[in-house]
Order: C-alpha cells, then structure tokens, then sequence
C-alpha cells in the first residue's frame, strides 16, 4: 500500500461539460436537466448510463481509492466498471442498487 499523501481524485476526472463536477455538485443539474427522475431518497432512478456516470464516477473513484490504497489503480478499476456496467446497461440499470454492482466488479 501507498503511503504518504493521497491527491485527491477530481484531479484526474474526466471532464464534463467543460469542468470536472463531483456528484453533489453535479446531481442537482442532472435532476433539473432531465439526466435523472426525481430521487427516490438515498437513491435515484437513472434514466440513461451518461447520467449515472456522471453522477456516480467521483464517489467511485474515492471509494475505490480508499480499499485499494493508490489513485490511478482505483481510476482505472473504476473506469473497467464502469465500461463493463455501459456494456449491460439494459440488465445493469434493472438492478435495485447498479453503483454496488459497478463497485463489486470494478475490485473483481
């Protein structure tokens, strides 16, 4: 494990829209925008794989960084998940918690 200071994730973000956006800051956009239906407390109800990569990348990222201790390896399990997650959007998006599913198999 890497130790010593972490950077932050959004530095490697990819970039939407012009900017990199975390999700708290982006997820009301995405609702007012049309990206997502209305939240469904914790949760929301995605309408398309943009929204919720939009939506669900920066916490991926961090989450991934804390279990598996380096940045670029957890950007790049992240981003394997979420391939794999636009790949079987249809199936993925019918599952009641899709980020867990991208999580699971992004450590796979």
């Amino acid at each position: 494990m890497k130790r010593g200071r972490v950077r932050t994730v959004e530095a490697a973000l990819p970039i939407f829209d012009g900017r990199a956006q975390s999700t708290n800051s982006a997820l009301p956009d995405l609702v007012a925008s049309g990206g997502l239906a209305a939240p469904l407390g914790a949760e929301a109800t995605y309408l398309g794989f943009d929204a919720f990569h939009a939506a669900e990348w920066t916490d991926m990222c961090r989450a991934l960084t804390l279990v598996l201790g380096d940045d670029s390896i957890a950007i790049d399990a992240a981003a394997e998940g979420f391939t794999r997650a636009c790949e079987r959007w249809d199936e993925v998006a019918g599952y009641s918690n899709p980020t867990g599913w991208v999580y699971r198999v992004s450590l796979n």
